[in-house]
């Protein structure tokens, strides 16, 4: 066996990735919020409003898949605010019936 580090194996396969050990859907909104409090002066009240936030997230995602969050976002947003962004090759969610 002469190479042991030459293979990794993943403690779960289908693990997010974590940044600073949050997933990306609990990163991106604490760092907004953070940062525009830091831009506006209060950055105790950012970190106070990322905390809760980062609580209620984690809260309604709990037993949820990775991409819960990004489903809820699609169906209960109108697709105008994340055309561009998110969704780019998936119909209006308002064309809920298909037919055949």
């Amino acid at each position: 066996m002469g190479n042991e580090n030459k293979y990794f194996i993943c403690k779960k396969i289908d693990e997010p990735k974590r940044y600073v050990g949050l997933t990306l859907d609990e990163f991106i909104p604490i760092v907004v919020i953070i940062g525009l409090c830091f831009f506006f002066g209060s950055l105790i009240t950012g970190f106070v409003l990322a905390g809760v936030v980062w609580f209620t997230i984690r809260h309604f995602k709990k037993g949820q898949g990775t991409g819960w969050f990004l489903s809820l976002l699609y169906w209960h947003l109108p697709l105008h605010y994340l055309q561009g962004i998110l969704f780019i090759k998936t119909p209006p969610s308002s064309a809920r019936h298909w037919l055949s």
